[in-house]
Formats: C-alpha cells, structure tokens, sequence
C-alpha cells in the first residue's frame, strides 16, 4: 500500500503529461468540484435576497461565492481535462493542487463563520468602518439640521 502512494506521489507520476485513463474516483471528485460551482452560482444570483439587508453578511456570502465559483471551475475544468486526456491539463499535479485549494477554502471559511464574523455583526460594532473625521462631520451635519 505504502509503495502505490509512494509511487503516486513521485514527481515522474505528478507532472507526466500523459497519465494515462483516470480512475474511477476522479469521478468522484469532478462531481464534487461540479456541486461548489453549482451552488456558488446559486449563491451568488440569491444573495442579496438572502441577505435581507445585512451588509456584512452579504460581503461574506459574497466573498464566499467567488472563492466557490473559482475553485470549482478550476476543479471541473482539470477534471474534465483528465478525462478527455488533453496533454498538459491532465497532470496529476494541478487537480492535487486545486482540491488543495478547495480545503483550505472549506477551512477559511470555517475560521471566518466561527471568530471573524460574530465579531463583526455584534451590535457593539458598526458593520461598516468609516473614518474618524467622517464620522464627526457626519454627526455635525445632524446637528446642523436639527438646530435650524
């Protein structure tokens, strides 16, 4: 078992341009990569009414779907190389790179959900930062109007 993952991670068979027929499990993961790129779109087209006017959680949803997007292009599109055995795009290497791209996506994204983004949507916080000095302009302006 150790000599096939051996084997497979030698640098002859990541970068050998012609690899051969794809196993079943690229399969597998062409569906998954297909899924993110579906549900990104999806995302995507229905944040803002799933946002509902929360402008911080439509910045990250936002954020999310083009991160989402772009790696399960680049994923279907590697896959979809290796199957038709184009030369170059059906290195190993680049659909190993991408699905490790998706994992530090899913893992991003769990660090932002769980420590970023509760601290910004506190009611302590304003969602937006905005300097200083426009924020005290901002507040004579009130006054300004209030006065007259």
């Amino acid at each position: 078992m150790s000599e096939t993952i051996a084997s497979l991670l030698s640098s002859g068979q990541l970068f050998d341009p012609n690899p051969g027929a794809p196993s079943p499990y690229y399969a597998v993961v062409g569906f998954i990569f297909a899924v993110v790129l579906g549900g990104s779109i999806s995302l995507f087209l229905r944040r803002e009414k799933l946002a509902a006017g929360k402008s911080e959680l439509l910045r990250l949803m936002t954020r999310i779907a083009i991160a989402g997007m772009a790696v399960g292009g680049v994923g279907v599109v590697l896959t979809l190389a290796r199957f038709l055995a184009i030369p170059v795009l059906s290195m190993r290497i680049l659909l190993y790179l991408t699905i490790v791209a998706a994992v530090g996506l899913a893992i991003y994204l769990i660090y932002y959900t769980r420590r970023v983004y509760p601290r910004r949507r506190s009611p302590g916080v304003r969602a937006t930062t905005v300097p200083r000095s426009l924020a005290r302009t901002a507040a004579r302006k009130k006054k300004g109007k209030r006065r007259r």
